[in-house]
């Protein structure tokens, strides 16, 4: 009796082994979000290995959104901002100085996103304090440069709102090479090559070159503009002229 005892307590032992060994691969079979990589026992230098997640369903709408929030390039200039004068001086079909603010304002900001580029193109605001401008700055969508004209003061020129500040400028925008200044040119860097001129100052009064466009509000309904606009409606024009009177 006392010889079978120690092959006995190794029985026990193995059996111990074996009922230990499945509840390990049970408990890993149940376990939520966790895997086996191979259907044998685990043995030395195998583990359990996890399943890749599903990603929230409201980081794939975030992600789609990002994709789709593709950064535009806008254009435009002249607002003349709290300007008495305007109003009389470009025939601007506003009441008051604040409705035409608001009515400018609001046609910013019904086109551009937050994310979007605005380059300005000078005369921002006229005799404002540096306090309104920065306000005019942050109400207004966009990531906004600007090409200094000739009314923007340095309550204008000197406000954090700008992401740059210069009186000139070279750009690509939809692969085309820009030319920016607030006055338009009678000849410009590579004009020959297909360069094209954008301008302010005239206020839609003067007679454009050939791949030239004034992008000032009064031409455009006051709302910022895109290079796609101005081609279309300088194809509207070509058209409009050669058509027989």
């Amino acid at each position: 009796m006392l010889r079978s005892l120690p092959v006995l307590m190794t029985i026990c032992v193995l059996i111990s082994s074996r009922i230990a060994l499945a509840q390990v691969r049970i408990d890993l079979a149940t376990r939520p979000g966790v895997t086996q990589r191979s259907t044998g026992p685990l043995t030395r230098g195998q583990h359990a290995e996890r399943t890749p997640q599903a990603v929230p369903r409201s980081e794939v709408c975030n992600a789609t959104t990002r994709k789709r929030q593709r950064m535009t390039v806008y254009f435009t200039s002249d607002q003349h901002f709290g300007h008495a004068a305007a109003r009389s001086f470009y025939r601007r079909p506003f009441s008051s100085i604040a409705e035409m603010d608001q009515v400018m304002i609001d046609r910013w900001n019904s086109v551009i996103q937050p994310w979007d580029e605005v380059w300005h193109l000078g005369d921002f605001a006229v005799r404002q304090s540096a306090q309104r401008v920065a306000s005019l700055l942050r109400v207004l969508h966009g990531q906004k440069h600007l090409i200094v004209g000739n009314n923007d003061d340095a309550a204008v020129t000197g406000r954090t709102g700008w992401e740059s500040v210069q009186s000139y400028a070279e750009v690509t925008a939809d692969r085309l090479q820009l030319v920016l200044c607030h006055y338009p040119f009678r000849t410009w860097r590579n004009m020959d090559k297909g360069w094209i001129n954008l301008h302010g100052h005239s206020h839609g009064r003067l007679k454009p070159l050939l791949r030239q466009f004034d992008v000032g509000v009064d031409v455009w309904d006051f709302r910022p503009v895109r290079l796609e606009q101005m081609f279309s409606s300088a194809k509207a024009t070509v058209r409009r002229s050669r058509q027989p009177v």
